[in-house]
């Protein structure tokens, strides 16, 4: 069988470690020089997004015979808002670094797989459809959607980020939630060491040529002193795909729109995807039945993304405060209990007769 999977990311490189496993070998195009990213930062696997299933490193053994080292553990999330700080602890996921970094992701994923990758190579799936039996998109962008006519988009959004030098805590998360320097209100910083860390920004349907403002206000806003040595920046489109197959090709990753799209740590997503396209492939499944886990976790994610996207910092220093009270902290962060699926109605619901702002769909 002869399959061709375009882009040499995390869904496009899990994707050709399953053919492998069912002993097909895959003809892999990147058309940059290098797999994954181009630009160095650490994003997190958070326990919660996976619930019941636990351990994120365990999980992605266990159920997609993928084994990543993290770059050290996540034991505490510090989350800032306009009226409120607070901290939650414990075992709640890990770090891992993204790039061209030796121990990346992409990195770790490449040196699982035997099949070659022809780099510098750009490749349209129309073409390879017509000389592979199946041909995986997994380019990160929406464009092939968008060419099948399959997107409906959702958000588009610009991250903006940079690596910095100065103090950190190895194993802490710090979040911000602020609708004074942002229409997203979101940004998040995560640690290399103790020494640098990664610092991103994402801003809601805004021109790019807008980002510098937001990005100089979230700066000045929360008086950051950092050494910056590198900065990028990043356009994302978030959207629906239906079907995701269509004839021999197949849409996964971000390329299919499958990112987490709440906190914008797609990861796991990404490998769950790939390897289920290969599966479809290798089994001859129904691949959109085998990604209907992975939908359900996208609707709520972009149901809850949504509403705080409209929501007032009122709104969120409620909903932090809530989410923080002793009981329901360790009901969110340290149980088995499935909270995005269960607890995102009830929350908007009960945010909606606290603060009488209504966010919550009826």
């Amino acid at each position: 069988m002869k399959v061709a999977i375009i882009g040499a990311g995390i869904s496009g490189l899990s994707c050709a470690h399953e053919l492998e496993r069912h002993g097909i070998t895959p003809d892999i195009f990147e058309e940059r020089s290098q797999p994954g990213e181009l630009f160095p930062h650490v994003s997190a696997m958070m326990e919660l997004f996976i619930r019941p299933k636990g351990d994120p490193i365990a999980y992605l053994n266990k159920d997609f015979h993928i084994k990543l080292k993290p770059k050290q553990k996540l034991m505490k999330v510090h989350m800032k808002f306009s009226g409120v700080q607070r901290n939650i602890t414990g075992s709640l996921g890990y770090f891992f670094t993204r790039g061209q970094l030796e121990d990346s992701v992409e990195n770790q994923l490449c040196g699982m797989i035997k099949a070659k990758i022809n780099y510098n190579v750009k490749v349209n799936f129309e073409e390879l459809k017509d000389v592979y039996d199946y041909v995986v998109v997994c380019t990160g962008s929406a464009q092939e959607a968008k060419t099948l006519g399959l997107w409906d988009s959702v958000f588009y959004s610009i991250l903006r980020g940079a690596v910095i030098l100065g103090e950190f805590d190895p194993q802490q998360l710090l979040m911000w939630f602020n609708k004074k320097y942002n229409d997203t209100g979101y940004a998040y910083l995560t640690p290399f060491g103790e020494d640098m860390a990664s610092i991103v920004l994402i801003v809601r349907n805004i021109g790019p040529e807008e980002i510098d403002d937001y990005w100089h206000l979230f700066w000045q806003n929360e008086k950051f002193k950092y050494k910056v040595i590198e900065s990028f920046t990043l356009e994302h489109e978030a959207g629906f795909v239906n079907p995701y197959q269509v004839g021999n090709v197949l849409l996964a990753g971000n390329a299919g729109g499958l990112l987490e799209p709440f906190l914008g740590f797609g990861q796991i997503f990404a490998i769950r995807s790939g390897v289920y396209a290969a599966q479809a492939i290798a089994k001859q499944d129904d691949y959109d039945k085998l990604l209907s886990p992975i939908l359900g976790d996208l609707n709520r994610s972009v149901t809850l993304r949504e509403h705080l996207n409209i929501a007032s910092n009122r709104i969120m220093n409620y909903t932090i405060w809530g989410l923080t009270l002793p009981g329901i902290k360790n009901l969110v962060y340290n149980s088995n209990i499935d909270v995005l699926k269960y607890g995102v109605g009830p929350l908007l619901k009960a945010l909606d007769k606290i603060t009488g702002e209504k966010i919550s769909r009826q």
